[in-house]
Parts: C-alpha cells; structure tokens; sequence
C-alpha cells in the first residue's frame, strides 16, 4: 500500500494527519539514503551497474540502522532492496522488481516509498532515467500504483550532478521541475505527472555522485 492510502479525515478522503506524516516520512527516507550514501566509497563504484549500487547503498542503509543511539526515527523503518512486486499477472521469479523500497514498518498502516534507480554514465542515460524501465515503471503502475509519491535516483559515474540534472529540465519541461531540499546537505528536484489509469503521483529525484 502506497503513502496515504486508507486514511480517513477530510472530504478527499486524505487527511491532515496523512500530508503531515508524508512530508516527515519523506524527509526521513531522503536522510537515510544521504547517511547510507555518505558510508559508500563512491569512487570505487564508478564502473558498477546499477544493482550492485544499489544493493550497496541498501546495505549502508541497514548499518547506519544498526548503529547504536541512532535516531528514534529509525527505529520503525525497513530497507527493501530488489522486493519483488505483484502488480502485474507475472508471477513467481518472473514479477517485477522494484530496485528499492523503504518502509515504515511501525504505523497501522503500511507506508512505503519506492524507487527507480539508473546510471548517467554515457549519452543513453537520460532516455534509460526517463524511459519505459525507468519513470515509466511509475507512469505505467507497475511500481507503486497507489503511491502519492515514488523516487527516482540517478546514479552519476560520468560528469557531474549538475549537468545532468540541466539535461533532465531539457527533456522534462512539461513537468515542471521544482527544486526541494530532500534531507540535510541532501538537494534535489520533484515532478509532477500522471498514471496511464489517470492517477497523479509527485516524483522525488536524487542524483548522487559516484567518482
């Protein structure tokens, strides 16, 4: 179940309560990714695909969790890396596979925020982070149908983070891209889109450097 579903309160059926727990649930999934980024020797992962990135980062995640005296916050929340899905008539090994997923384990209802990761190591890049098998697993609700919001990381082995992320705003101006402070020393850029079912969903996009 996605962020916000299930939750009484106002006439649209999305509470105060709810875009209040949402925004701190966020601001902690983004603080955890950056502590867990910060634990990785990024320049040894410079020729690395995405899994194994990603699996990396998942496990930095867990540690931090692990650590004594870590934040109370943290206490409620689990790393999910590779969980598969059933939102889609596959079955068995053959569903699909988030690359990401954390999720608030402590709450009566089940929170989750998903992610899509790419690399941005050459030219194909952005039509791979923007493509079918990257935003387009949320556009077309394979991942997260019911999610308010999904993340999408993008892993940069080549240039920097500020040149792809003008590449992005090129390609995604129908979107309108905002700038947001995501966690602490940790910024990034939310769209806004539409589900092929005609559901909205905010997308969070975070490049992290790997050089």
């Amino acid at each position: 179940m996605g962020l916000g579903q299930n939750i009484s309160g106002n006439g649209n059926g999305y509470s105060a309560y709810a875009k209040k727990y949402q925004r701190s649930f966020r601001k902690h999934v983004f603080t955890l990714l950056k502590l867990g980024y910060d634990l990785l020797n990024t320049s040894q992962l410079v020729h690395e695909e995405e899994p194994a990135i990603t699996g990396d980062l998942a496990q930095a995640m867990n540690t931090i969790m692990r650590q004594p005296a870590h934040p109370q916050w943290m206490y409620n929340l689990a790393v999910h890396d590779d969980p598969p899905l059933n939102t889609t008539p596959r079955r068995g090994k053959a569903r699909p596979r988030a690359d990401l997923t954390i999720e608030q384990t402590g709450d009566p209802v089940r929170w989750e925020f998903t992610f899509e990761a790419k690399r941005f190591y050459k030219h194909s890049g952005i039509k791979k982070y923007l493509g079918q098998d990257g935003l387009g697993m949320f556009l077309s609700g394979i991942y997260a149908p019911e999610s308010q919001e999904v993340g999408m990381l993008g892993y940069v082995q080549e240039k920097d983070t500020p040149h792809w992320q003008s590449e992005l705003f090129q390609k995604m101006k129908e979107s309108n891209p905002q700038i947001e402070a995501l966690a602490d020393e940790l910024s990034g850029f939310s769209t806004r889109h539409q589900r092929s079912n005609g559901s909205a969903f905010i997308a969070y996009h975070a490049l992290l450097l790997f050089h």
